[in-house]
C-alpha cells in the first residue's frame, strides 16, 4: 500500500478541500512539512504545508512540487488557484479552505505517515522471518507483536490450528478460542453467520473483512481467508480485544495471510488438520479405483473402519446459489457426529462420506432423521449408494451416490434423500436409451390411459400406478388413494376395458411398472399427476 496525493486528499474531504493537479495524483508522499524554513533542495515526496499566504509565495517560487495551502478565507484561496496555474514550473496544490484546520490536518497526515512506515517495517520483518526458515508458529508470534490484538489460525471446518504464544488466556480471549475448539464451539455463530451471509462476504473477498453480530457478542472481528493454489484452505480471525483496529491492521493481516499461505505449503499444519489415514485412503481410492500399494496397514485405520462390516457411499451437494455461503469442511465435521465413525472429505466441490456399519448392517432411522434435518437445514441433497463390504468398491458405490443425486434432484424434488436403490432401473434406463427410445419401449396401454384421462378428467393413469407400486393389493391401494374398496374395484374394471388387458399377468405388470419409470424419466408423467399432458399439448402420444 502506498500514500498517494490523491489518497491523501480523498482522505481530507471532511475538511473542504479541493485538489488541483498540474502534474499527477498518483504522486507517492511519504512525508509532511508544516510552515518548512527551508526553500532549496526540497523532497518531490514531501508534501509541505503552508499557513499563510506569504508562505505558500515562497514555495510557489521554490522547486517545491507537492503543497497544501490552507486559505484564510475565500478570497485568498481563488488567488492561490490563479497563482499557481501561471506557474511556468507545474505543481500540485491541495487547497485547504479552512485555515483554522489546518494543524489538525498537519497531525492527521504525520500520524498517517507514520502508521504507513510502521506498516512498511512489519512486512519487512515478515518477509525476513519467512526468508530465514522459521517454522510458522514464529510468523505467528511476530505477527501479534505488530496487530496486538489475539488472533487465531483456522482450518475450514472451524478448528483451531494455531494461535501466537504470547496469547493472555484471560476470559474473553479463552471464550474467542473456544469457538474454534473442532467440536460444537462454532455451532452458536454457523448459523448467524450463513443467515447474513457473512461466508459468501468473507470468501469472495481477497482483503479482510469486519464481522460484527451483536447476535453473538459486542466485539469486532477481522476475517481474511487463506487459499492454496487458488483453493480456500484456512482462514484468520483477529479479535478486536486490546486495542482498536487501525486500518493498516486490515493490510498487514492481508499481507500476512499470503505468507502463511506460503508456508502453509510446506508446513506440517495443514497435513496434520486433514491427515488422519482414513482420509487418504478415501481419497485415494475416489481416484485411482484401487487399494494403494502396499496394501494398507489396518492398524493405521481408525477403529470404526477397521472394524466396520459394511459401508455406504454418500455424496452431498449444495445448491449453487449456496455454494459461496455455505462452509462444506464445518458441515463434514457435523456429519462425522451424526453419522458415527465415518469419513468425510470434500471431493470436487462435494461432501463425500463413507459410512461405516459394525453390528448393525443398515442406516439406522435415527441417523437418517438426524441426516435429513441437516440437509433441509443448509439447502443440500445427498445420493446414498447400496451397501458394500469392501473397501476397494468404493468408486462404484461413490457413482451410484452421484447417479442417485442426479436422477432424485431432477425428477424429485423438494426431498433431500435420495436412494441409489430407488433410481436403480431410472440408472438402468438411462445408460441404455435415449428419451425417444423411452416412449417407444412404453407398454401402449399407457397412453390410451392417458388420453381417456386427458379427455374425460378421469384418474386412471394415476390409479394404475398406486395398483402396481402396491403389487396388486387392492386394500392397501384403496387405503392410499382414500377410496373404498368397490370403487377400486370399478376403476381396475374400467381400466381394463379402455386398455384392453388384463391386469393379473405378471409379465404385462412389469412391462407397465418400467413403462411408467420410463415415461418419469423422459418426463411425460410424474407420479400424482393426473396426467402428463393435456390433448394438443406438445408431441402426440407415443
Amino acid at each position: 500500500m502506498q500514500i498517494t496525493l490523491f489518497s491523501i486528499s480523498s482522505r481530507l474531504e471532511q475538511y473542504d478541500t479541493e485538489l488541483l493537479v498540474s502534474r499527477q495524483d498518483c504522486t507517492v508522499i511519504y512525508g509532511v512539512e508544516l510552515d518548512t524554513e527551508r526553500l532549496t533542495l526540497l523532497d518531490p515526496g514531501v508534501l509541505y504545508i503552508a499557513s499563510s499566504e506569504e508562505r505558500l509565495g515562497l514555495l510557489l517560487d521554490s522547486d517545491c512540487i507537492n503543497i497544501l495551502y490552507a486559505a484564510p478565507c475565500a478570497a485568498a484561496a481563488n488567488d492561490a488557484l490563479n497563482r499557481c496555474s501561471d506557474l511556468p514550473v507545474a505543481k500540485n496544490l491541495i487547497l485547504l479552505r479552512n485555515a483554522a484546520c489546518g494543524a489538525a490536518v498537519y497531525h492527521e497526515l504525520r500520524d498517517l505517515l507514520y502508521a504507513w512506515r510502521r506498516f512498511n517495517t512489519n512486512c519487512e520483518k515478515l518477509h525476513n522471518t519467512l526468508l530465514q526458515g522459521y517454522a510458522l508458529q514464529k510468523l505467528l508470534d511476530e505477527a501479534y507483536t505488530m496487530l496486538e490484538n489475539p488472533f487465531a489460525l483456522c482450518d475450514m471446518s472451524f478448528t483451531l490450528m494455531a494461535t501466537p504464544r504470547q496469547l493472555k488466556q484471560d476470559a474473553p480471549v479463552a471464550e474467542f478460542l473456544a469457538t474454534y475448539d473442532g467440536k460444537s464451539g462454532f455451532s452458536s455463530c454457523y448459523d448467524v453467520y450463513r443467515n447474513k451471509r457473512r461466508f459468501e462476504m468473507v470468501n469472495q473477498n481477497d482483503y479482510p473483512q469486519l464481522i460484527i453480530e451483536h447476535e453473538i457478542d459486542e466485539y469486532a472481528y477481522m476475517i481474511s481467508n487463506i487459499r492454496i493454489n487458488g483453493q480456500l484452505a484456512a482462514f484468520i480471525s483477529v479479535f478486536e480485544y486490546e486495542r482498536p483496529f487501525h486500518e493498516f491492521d486490515y493490510e498487514l493481516v492481508a499481507v500476512l495471510c499470503k505468507m502463511v499461505s506460503l508456508e502453509m505449503q510446506k508446513d506440517s499444519f495443514l497435513s496434520n488438520a486433514s491427515g488422519k489415514y482414513d482420509e487418504y485412503l478415501l481419497y485415494h481410492l475416489l481416484e485411482k479405483d484401487s487399494l494403494p500399494e502396499p496394501i494398507p496397514d489396518l492398524n493405521r485405520l481408525s477403529l470404526a473402519t477397521s472394524k466396520a462390516s459394511s459401508f455406504y457411499m454418500l455424496v452431498i451437494s449444495i445448491q449453487d446459489y449456496e455454494r459461496e455461503n455455505t462452509m462444506l469442511q464445518f458441515l463434514s465435521k457435523k456429519l462425522e457426529e451424526i453419522l458415527s465413525g465415518a469419513i468425510t472429505i470434500i471431493y470436487n466441490g462435494c461432501i463425500v462420506v463413507t459410512a461405516t456399519r459394525r453390528n448393525t448392517k443398515q442406516l439406522l432411522p435415527e441417523d437418517l432423521q438426524n441426516l435429513q434435518t441437516l440437509l433441509l437445514g443448509h439447502s443440500l441433497h445427498c445420493g446414498i449408494s447400496r451397501r458394500f463390504h469392501c473397501l476397494s468398491e468404493v468408486r462404484p458405490h461413490y457413482q451410484q451416490a452421484q447417479k442417485a443425486l442426479k436422477l432424485g434432484s431432477t425428477l424429485h424434488i423438494g426431498e433431500a434423500l435420495y436412494f441409489y436403490e430407488k433410481y436403480v432401473l431410472y440408472d438402468l434406463l438411462e445408460i441404455s436409451t435415449t428419451s425417444e427410445k423411452l416412449r417407444t419401449h412404453c407398454h401402449p396401454a399407457l397412453a390410451v390411459l392417458l388420453e381417456y384421462d386427458g379427455q374425460y378428467n378421469t384418474c386412471f393413469t394415476s390409479t394404475l400406478y398406486c395398483y402396481l407400486q402396491n403389487v396388486c393389493n387392492q386394500s392397501k391401494t384403496a387405503q392410499d388413494l382414500h377410496i373404498q374398496r368397490s370403487t377400486l374395484l370399478y376403476r381396475i374394471k374400467k381400466i381394463q376395458e379402455i386398455a384392453d388387458i388384463q391386469l393379473g399377468d405378471a409379465e404385462l405388470g412389469l412391462h407397465l411398472g418400467m413403462s411408467f419409470k420410463m415415461l418419469e424419466l423422459a418426463g411425460e408423467w410424474k407420479n400424482g399427476d393426473r396426467y402428463a399432458k393435456k390433448p394438443g399439448q406438445g408431441t402426440s402420444r407415443f
